[in-house]
């Protein structure tokens, strides 16, 4: 089963802008750590992932950053994700079985997550539509800020969304049409049941999430943990919980 790993990343974020090049950790960036541990993976490598940003002259540092650590980068609509996507499958002339879409915000994306995503869809009897994790709510992950998990879609399925009439939303948010259209069939499947009993905001989409992330980073050695050493930490440490917590609450304001 071949698989691409699409990473959708860009420097023009209204609430925190030029996140991915801040530094979390000594000089390592927000981005250069979710790289770091996309390749954590045992079917990510550097041949199969990719980074899609805009075509913005606010991305060419981001560009610049990524080449010069020689990874693959592609440029693209800014407000038209989807067409971003779409478009760099057919000037590339990639087919797969499979894409794995991951939003750059996540530094602690885990490679144990998108590892049980591939491992479902090779194993499952017809290719399925999409795959991703739902909590104990049925909501499906993407609509979260967990910060750990990615999205598989099958590429036909992917294809074929250009021939309905995707709404501005869907293309913003590229999957939406996946999950909750009823045009295609989604297949999630339940998160650990311990992170049920978490709130977690471990997407950076604010700097004060960012101070949350760099207290938690600087707890590691390295940047080779997982979620459960990341539910060790925040149990030893109740006022970083109790913060995230105050921040879930005040993004739902």
């Amino acid at each position: 089963m071949n698989t691409i790993f699409l990473v959708q990343a860009r420097l023009g974020s209204s609430r925190f802008p030029g996140k991915l090049l801040a530094k979390l950790k000594n000089d390592h960036t927000l981005i250069d750590i979710q790289l770091y541990r996309l390749l954590l993976s045992s079917f990510i490598t550097r041949e199969n992932l990719f980074i899609l940003t805009t075509d913005q002259s606010k991305d060419d540092h981001l560009f610049n950053y990524l080449t010069e650590r020689q990874f693959k980068v592609y440029r693209g609509s800014e407000k038209d994700v989807y067409q971003r996507y779409s478009s760099f499958l057919q000037e590339m002339g990639i087919t797969s079985d499979y894409i794995c879409r991951i939003c750059a915000d996540n530094p602690f994306i885990e490679p144990e997550f998108i590892n049980q995503l591939l491992m479902t869809a090779d194993q499952a009897e017809k290719p399925i539509d999409y795959l991703s994790f739902m909590n104990s709510k049925g909501q499906p992950v993407i609509l979260t800020h967990y910060g750990f998990f990615s999205e598989l879609i099958n590429f036909k399925a992917f294809l074929s969304a250009q021939e309905l009439d995707l709404s501005l939303y869907q293309r913003e948010h590229v999957t939406p049409v996946f999950y909750s259209s009823g045009f295609y069939t989604p297949f999630l499947l339940p998160i650990p049941e311990i992170l049920n009993n978490y709130q977690i905001r471990l997407t950076i989409d604010t700097e004060y999430d960012a101070a949350i992330a760099k207290n938690i980073l600087h707890s590691f050695d390295t940047f080779d943990f997982n979620y459960r050493d990341i539910l060790k930490y925040l149990d030893s440490k109740p006022d970083i919980l109790d913060e995230m917590n105050t921040n879930i609450e005040k993004n739902k304001k």
